[in-house]
């Protein structure tokens, strides 16, 4: 039974202490540095993971229509943090 405690009381010491290492801001999060190895690899696995998952339940657009009636305009992306200079072209004029 004391060790239970023991465990539980170490568990609780444990969350409290990730808990004000994270409000401590001594981990720097800037841009300015790099991540260490492993927690490069670990976000990098994540992301590529993640966007695998997910990226298996898109469906393709069909583009054929562009081949069978050029006439029709492709679809135009507007993104606001481009420059004016590429801002509303077709896509693959870019």
């Amino acid at each position: 039974m004391k060790s239970l405690a023991a465990i539980a009381v170490v568990a609780v010491i444990a969350v409290f202490g990730a808990i004000g290492f994270a409000h401590s801001g001594l981990y720097d999060v800037s841009a300015r540095s790099q991540h260490s190895g492993f927690v490069n690899w670990l976000l990098t696995a994540t992301s590529r993971a993640s966007v695998a998952r997910r990226a298996g339940n898109i469906d393709v657009p069909d583009l054929m229509h562009m081949i069978v009636n050029p006439i029709v305009p492709p679809r135009v992306i507007t993104v606001s943090r481009q420059s004016t200079s590429t801002r509303n072209r077709p896509i693959g004029t870019g």
